[in-house]
């Protein structure tokens, strides 16, 4: 039996350093691999922070359109109710400038007026209340127009005398199908039984 020759040193240079070059290659593709990972979850990351700032900007954008939405509402109704003020005081000076003529040209005695005042009773309760020193006869509270009825509710659909300091109450319970202001009117018979009126806006 021939005895094994032993490997030489140039077969164990050529075989360490064929190892050697098998890690510099497998650490070669390990640094490749992980700049290919870090290069998509670069840009995975990227995309999410662009789509995050996108959802950002139209949440932002909502909010703004939905602000001013409520401020263009909110300015029409004031302006509605502003408009409807004007209209109700024109009524009322015309009925005024009315009342004046008829107790000119026919003579009743002069008496104190009667005056009425909104006054807030509670969250959707008011009363109309008689500021005057005359008592209104046969005083009656209505709706002006259909939209007015369906919000109006008077307690008392009677006419009835209404002394200085007491009140006509009423109640309006509003949706948002409902207008932007209510408009009553009042009338009564003075103390020369002349039928008088007056407008009043609630909102």
């Amino acid at each position: 039996m021939k005895p094994t020759p032993s490997p030489t040193a140039d077969a164990i240079v050529a075989v360490a350093s064929a190892a050697d070059w098998w890690i510099v290659w497998l650490t070669g593709i390990g640094v490749v691999a992980t700049l290919v990972i870090a290069g998509f979850t670069f840009r995975a990351n990227k995309r999410a922070d662009r789509a995050q700032l996108d959802a950002t900007e139209a949440q932002t954008a909502a909010a703004n359109a939905q602000t001013l939405a409520s401020d263009a509402a909110r300015l029409m109704t004031t302006r509605h109710v502003e408009t409807i003020e004007v209209l109700v005081e024109r009524v009322n000076s015309a009925a005024a400038a009315a009342a004046a003529t008829t107790t000119r040209v026919e003579g009743p005695p002069a008496l104190p007026p009667v005056r009425w005042k909104v006054e807030r009773d509670g969250p959707n309760r008011w009363v109309l209340r008689n500021v005057g020193t005359e008592t209104a006869r046969s005083a009656i509270l209505r709706p002006v127009a259909e939209s007015d009825a369906q919000d109006l509710y008077i307690p008392v659909a009677e006419p009835m005398d209404v002394a200085p300091n007491m009140t006509l109450p009423f109640s309006i319970s509003r949706t948002f199908a409902s207008p932007a202001a209510t408009v009553i009117d009042v009338g009564w018979l003075d103390g020369t039984r002349y039928g008088r009126s007056m407008t009043f806006v609630v909102s």
